[in-house]
């Protein structure tokens, strides 16, 4: 008959091998089948020491007899232990394995103890361990104890705890992200409240600037319609060419135009009264632009010639100076707004990765980010594949260089911003508009397009460039300086050594300062951020043409 209770060993030993006792008492304790008693372990405060001792030696079912120098030649208690496992020794049956004697040093074994084959347990540990679980084992055989049983039962016990582990983990690591994402939705709702109460109050601050200085150009007109009228009065009557041109003004003037347009007319006007008041280019909101279409992107036609570029402000950095005109001696194609993210995931299903923005269903129209230089060539070179046939031969898809990307967004005669040398808050999402995230591209069209129609020039995202920065970010000045010379190697796509790449544009985390056109930004290539994006240009191969400073 089998039991499944475990084999219960006593350790006699002296309390000077304290040490090595205890270490054989942990190693037979992690058999699991085993049951080793050390009076360290399981005496308890105020138990009879001899009592507990005698009743241990009585229901052991095997005595190992640790023998040293120090316990064969001290009389007391470890011969008293010798004596009881003796006497229970005799109750045993002649073959049984009982009394296991265990030499820890090279010393006599006691006369009553030499009938028993002893192990040394000091020259080679490992063997000598092995030798005595054997012993051990047979011993449980022959009692009957299922020590394949008690392992197999202990191995399914640790496999019960570690899945329950696991599961507790699990548990908690699904608690701790849900508190997280609850943390998340509070924080973001929070920060929605703050954002909407500030920006409706630099809104309304906006507003009543704009009220007010459109009541100053009113005054102004009205000054100037009342001077006309007195200096008409004055003219002669007898000037018959005059008087013609103010019949065919005034019967101008009379026809109405028809009331579907009535607002357009009515807006434009006032659109324009801004423009002029705050020395901005009156031509964007009314000029009409022809948009190329390749691969589903829209493109506008930059043309050739000079354009002015960097600048002189005292203020400003030095790698932004000297301002200078730079000639670009070919028509080229910018895309007239960022990659989006809709349009990044065309490449993504294609590439077979993951999209780089989480919640991108719901921002299809924002600008793709968290897009590395890398990521962003890797995705014009796919893209040329796709619109290979409807190339020129002698044009490529692939990212602005610096001077391609401030001629798109300066136009021809060196503006700050797109639409002109004054910051407007509303024309673009930087800071001062504390929405504080991205948003839809072209949102702030026509207000804040570029002389040639190109929109999201400043603000929203960063956008990544061809050029070189030079090996670090952190960098006095960047590797090359002004005046722009495209052949000098900043436009070197397959530079070795470089770490560092030209970023522009600013973006809604960055104020106006940040956000004029002659900035420049370095990242590293390797950079990811939830502020920095691209756009593309179809144009030259790079290096085909000599772009410099004129």
């Amino acid at each position: 008959m089998t039991e499944t209770r475990k084999l219960r060993v006593f350790l006699c030993h002296s309390s000077q091998d304290k040490p090595i006792v205890r270490e054989l008492y942990q190693r037979l304790n992690a058999e699991g089948w085993i049951d080793p008693w050390l009076d360290e372990e399981k005496l308890l405060p105020g138990q009879d020491w001899d009592l507990e001792i005698e009743k241990a030696v009585e229901a052991a079912d095997a005595v190992i007899v640790c023998l040293s120098n120090n316990s064969v030649s001290k009389e007391g208690s470890v011969q008293k232990e010798i004596k009881r496992a003796l006497d229970k020794a005799e109750e045993k049956l002649e073959d049984a394995i009982f009394i296991i004697p265990l030499r820890f040093e090279n010393c006599l074994v006691p006369r009553r103890l030499k009938v028993y084959q002893y192990q040394d347990y000091f020259k080679n540990i490992e063997l000598a361990y092995k030798r005595l679980h054997i012993s051990l084992n047979k011993r449980a055989n022959a009692l009957g104890i299922d020590v394949l049983g008690i392992k197999d039962k202990l191995l399914q016990q640790a496999k019960e705890s570690a899945r329950r582990e696991k599961e507790e983990k699990i548990r908690k690591e699904v608690e701790d992200k849900i508190l997280l994402e609850e943390e998340a939705i509070l924080r973001k709702r929070a920060e929605e409240r703050v954002r909407k109460r500030i920006s409706k109050m630099l809104f309304v601050q906006a507003e009543e600037k704009y009220r007010l200085e459109l009541e100053k150009v009113e005054k102004h007109n009205h000054k100037k319609i009342v001077s006309k009228k007195s200096r008409e009065k004055t003219t002669s009557k007898s000037d018959n060419r005059i008087k013609s041109i103010t019949s065919n003004a005034t019967k101008k003037d009379v026809q109405s135009p028809p009331k579907e347009n009535m607002a357009l007319v009515s807006t434009n006007s006032i659109l324009i009264q801004k423009l002029d008041h705050s020395e901005i280019a009156i031509r964007d909101s009314l000029k009409d632009y022809q948009l190329y279409n390749f691969g589903g992107v829209d493109f506008v036609k930059i043309p050739a010639g000079e354009f002015i570029m960097g600048s002189n402000n005292a203020h400003k950095v030095r790698y932004e100076s000297p301002k200078h005109k730079v000639l670009i001696p070919y028509d080229y194609f910018v895309a007239c707004r960022p990659i989006t993210n809709e349009q990044y995931n065309d490449y993504v299903l294609k590439m077979v990765i993951d999209h780089p923005v989480e919640d991108w269903i719901q921002k299809k129209d924002h600008p793709v980010t968290w897009i590395s230089w890398q990521d962003a060539v890797s995705y014009c070179r796919w893209f040329n594949t796709i619109i290979l046939n409807q190339l020129d031969q002698n044009m490529v898809l692939r990212l602005p260089t610096e001077a391609e990307w401030e001629k798109a967004a300066r136009g021809p005669d060196g503006r700050v911003y797109p639409w002109g040398d004054k910051f407007m808050p509303l024309f673009c999402n930087t800071s001062e508009g504390a929405i504080l995230h991205t948003t839809p591209v072209g949102a702030y069209s026509p207000n804040g397009d570029s002389y040639y129609g190109v929109q999201d020039m400043v603000g929203n995202v960063w956008e990544w460039t061809v050029n070189i920065w030079g090996e670090k970010i952190f960098m006095d000045s960047p590797s090359y300086l002004y005046p722009y010379n495209s052949q000098d190697g900043r436009e070197n796509l397959d530079a070795v050594g470089v770490n560092a790449r030209i970023n522009r544009g600013g973006s809604f985390y960055y104020d106006a300062e940040i956000a004029r056109c002659s900035n420049r930004r370095s990242s590293y290539a390797t950079s990811k951020n939830g502020d920095l994006g691209f756009r593309i240009v179809i144009a030259p191969p790079l290096m085909k043409f000599f772009v410099k400073a004129g």
